[in-house]
C-alpha cells in the first residue's frame, strides 16, 4: 500500500523546506563553518515528514499556506533532535549520509583524536541549536505576520512537544545504563519519543491552528494507541527481520542495551533462563549466525515475540476503532490521511 496523500504532502513541502535551509545555512561567513553546516541539508532532505503532515492534516485546509512555518518549524525540531540523537549513539551516518560529527571529522583530521573528538562533536551539538533556533523562529514568524489568535494558542503545545522528547530521550539514556527497568519506565518513555512526540502533538497543534479544540482528547487516544503500537512493531521488527529487508543491523537494539516491551516480557516471565540469555549479549559488539538463530529461538520459545506481535495489533486496532467513531467529526482530508497512513503502519515489514 502506498502512502499517496503523504507522497503529494511531501512533494509540496520539501522544495520550500530546503529553500528555508538554504536561505538560513548560506548566510554565515566563514567558509569552513558554512561547509559544515551544508552537510545539514543532505540529512534533512531524506525525511518522512510525518510530524507536520499530521499537523496539516488535523489543520483547516484554508490555513495551508499561511501555516506552512509552523509546519516547517515541527520538521526543523525533529532535524534538531536527530543530529543530537547522532552524537548520544555516536552513529556516523544518517539517511544514507555522514552525520554533522562524521563530516566534521573529516575536516579537523589533521587535529590530535583526543581534541578532535571534543571538536566535532561540539560542532554538531551547535548545528543541532541552530536549528532549534531556526524552528523557533518559523513559529514566531508566523504568529508576527498572522492575525489568528489561534497559532498563539497552539504555541504552548509546541513547546510541550520540545519538553516530551527531551525528557524521553533522557528517560531512554537512563535506562539504557541500568540492568532492568519496570513496565511504567519503558511506556514512558515510549509515551514521550514516540507518541506524544510524534502523533499527538503534531495533531494537537494542526487542530489548534484550526480553531478546532474539541478534537484534542481524540487526538491523544487515538496518537497514543498509534505511537505505542508503532514503537512496540518497530522493535518487534528489529528482533525478526534481517538487515537486508529493514536497514538496520537486526538485534542492534540488544547490544545497545535498548529497554523495551520485550525487555520487560523476559524479566517478568516464569523461565529466568529467557533473560538471563538475553542479557548475556549486551557486552557484545555483533551477533554470530549462530548467536543470533539461537537468541530469536529463546524469544520465540518464551513467548516475548507473541505476545509483542498481539500487542502491537490490539493497539492498531484500537486507533482504528477511535478513528472511525470520530470520522463524521473529522475532515474528510483529515480522516483519508490517518486511515491511509494507519493501514500503511499496520503492514509494514520494515
Amino acid at each position: 500500500m502506498e502512502l499517496v496523500h503523504l507522497k503529494n504532502f511531501i512533494k509540496d513541502f520539501n522544495p520550500d523546506f530546503q529553500n528555508l535551509l538554504r536561505k538560513n545555512l548560506d548566510n554565515y561567513p566563514h567558509p569552513k563553518v558554512r561547509q559544515i553546516l551544508s552537510q545539514i541539508i543532505p540529512i534533512a532532505m531524506g525525511g518522512k515528514r510525518v510530524r507536520p503532515y499530521l499537523s496539516y492534516l488535523m489543520d483547516s485546509p484554508e490555513n495551508h499556506a499561511t501555516h506552512t512555518p509552523i509546519y516547517q518549524a515541527l520538521e526543523l525540531i525533529h532535524l534538531f533532535a536527530l543530529i543530537h540523537d547522532d552524537i548520544m549513539d555516536e552513529c556516523d551516518t544518517r539517511r544514507g549520509e555522514q552525520t554533522i560529527h562524521a563530516f566534521a571529522r573529516e575536516i579537523y583530521q589533521h587535529q590530535d583524536i583526543s581534541k578532535q573528538s571534543r571538536i566535532t562533536e561540539s560542532i554538531a551539538i551547535l548545528a543541532g541549536d541552530l536549528i532549534f533556533s531556526l524552528a523557533e523562529n518559523q513559529f514566531f514568524q508566523a504568529i508576527q505576520s498572522s492575525q489568528n489568535p489561534q497559532i498563539i494558542q497552539a504555541y504552548p503545545y509546541f513547546n510541550k512537544l520540545k519538553e516530551e522528547v527531551i525528557y524521553g530521550q533522557l528517560l531512554d539514556l537512563h535506562l539504557t545504563s541500568e540492568q532492568t527497568a519496570t513496565q511504567k519506565e519503558v511506556y514512558d518513555k515510549t509515551f514521550y519519543k514516540t507518541a506524544s512526540y510524534t502523533v499527538i502533538k503534531p495533531m494537537q497543534i494542526g487542530c489548534l491552528l484550526a480553531g478546532n479544540d474539541s478534537l484534542l482528547e481524540f487526538c491523544h487516544t487515538f496518537g497514543e494507541a498509534l505511537g505505542v503500537a508503532f514503537q512496540i512493531q518497530d522493535d518487534y521488527i528489529n528482533l525478526t527481520q534481517p538487515q537486508e529487508i529493514t536497514g538496520k543491523p537486526q538485534f542492534s537494539d540488544v547490544l545497545e542495551s535498548q529497554k523495551t516491551f520485550f525487555t520487560v516480557y523476559l524479566q517478568d516471565h516464569q523461565d529466568k533462563s529467557h533473560w538471563r540469555f538475553y542479557q548475556s549479549f549486551h557486552a557484545h559488539k555483533e551477533l554470530t549466525n549462530s548467536e543470533q538463530v539461537n537468541l530469536f529461538n529463546s524469544l520465540q520459545e518464551s513467548g516475548a515475540l507473541k505476545a509483542g506481535l498481539k500487542k502491537f495489533t490490539d493497539l492498531y486496532d484500537k486507533a482504528e476503532q477511535v478513528l472511525i467513531q470520530h470520522k463524521n467529526k473529522l475532515q474528510t482530508q483529515s480522516y483519508e490521511g490517518l486511515i491511509e497512513l494507519l493501514n500503511y503502519l499496520k503492514n509494514r515489514q520494515s
